[in-house]
């Protein structure tokens, strides 16, 4: 989509900076029904990687199935962002909104 085009009636757009929507198709935030032991493969992600801050894409086979390193198969880290858009979580296609932004800004200026 480019400014000058024009929407038909009953198109739905997503616009986003973020080209893993346009692969995936839809911002999901249904961490409220993910097994808690699935943060545990984001902050290894994480750590690996040296980030402080960053979030991180699992693509997860079942998610009511808790994590545990034996069955590593049912959670695959697919992204890692350093720098992420905290905007999208305000508002994901499917999930409730969560506003990360003032925890993460007083958290770093903390330090």
């Amino acid at each position: 989509m480019t400014s000058a085009s024009v929407i038909p009636r009953g198109t739905q757009v997503y616009l986003g900076r973020d080209t893993a929507a346009f692969v995936a198709g839809e911002y999901w935030d249904d961490r409220a029904s993910l097994d808690q032991s699935y943060d545990v493969v984001a902050v290894q992600a994480a750590t690996a990687l040296g980030l402080r801050y960053c979030t991180v894409d699992l693509a997860v086979i079942n998610g009511f199935i808790a994590y545990s390193e034996d069955q590593a198969e049912l959670a695959q880290v697919v992204g890692v962002d350093a720098t992420p858009d905290l905007v999208s979580f305000l508002r994901p296609t499917i999930g409730d909104g969560n506003d990360f932004a003032p925890a993460v800004l007083a958290a770093a200026l903390a330090k």
